[in-house]
């Protein structure tokens, strides 16, 4: 009994070597998840000069749709923004990032990045 019992607390012993390892590889590699997740969100993430520079170019193309010629003329069949973003729903709503709510957002902003620079 007393051997089964020795034996026993062997096997314990082992099993709790073999988990305490296990549990240091475990950590290692979330560390190692997590800093890679960050790298991928980093690079995905565009810098605040690239998102200016999109702003920039998506407020002026509103404003070049939306504007008029020197003659007086409509530069395009779009009358409002309103027009615009049901345009872009109508052909591209599969598109990630193409909702109302985001476009109204995203001109807005362009419209307040192209008066501040």
């Amino acid at each position: 009994m007393q051997a089964d019992c020795d034996a026993a607390r062997a096997e314990l012993k082992e099993a709790a070597k073999w988990a305490e390892e296990i549990t240091r590889e475990m950590d290692a590699m979330r560390g190692e998840r997590d800093s890679l997740r960050a790298m991928v969100e980093k690079q995905n993430a565009p810098g605040e000069r690239a998102e200016t520079t999109y702003l920039n170019i998506i407020g002026a193309m509103l404003t070049l749709m939306l504007g008029k010629t020197p003659t007086g003329e409509p530069q395009s069949i779009f009358d409002n923004q309103s027009v615009i973003i049901a345009a872009l729903l109508e052909h591209f709503d599969k598109k990630p990032g193409i909702s109302a709510r985001t476009l109204e957002d995203k001109f807005a902003a362009a419209k307040r990045s192209l008066t501040a620079t």
